[in-house]
């Protein structure tokens, strides 16, 4: 799993996915990925997978992590490549 080598302490919170920026913007880099106003997360699997489900509000949208790649997809809703205008 790509956050596996990521240490972190008790009652610590820390990035695993996003640039910081606020767009929708999908990306198969973790940390190059950007949501617009995330409001919700649960864990689950798809296809068999572990994934990590996210509502982000502002683009009205859910979308999916890998948490095998770190991989952040549109899963439903907003734009699925926001980078074709």
């Amino acid at each position: 799993m790509f956050v596996d080598c990521r240490i972190l302490q008790k009652n610590s919170c820390s990035a695993i996915i996003g640039s910081g920026l606020e767009e929708n913007r999908n990306s198969s880099e973790p940390m190059t990925a950007c949501l617009a106003t995330p409001r919700g997360i649960c864990n689950g699997t798809m296809n068999g997978e572990p994934v990590l489900f996210i509502a982000d509000s502002n683009s009205s949208s859910i979308r999916v992590v890998s948490l095998q790649t770190g991989s952040v997809n549109n899963l439903i809703g907003g734009d699925s490549d926001p980078t074709v205008h």
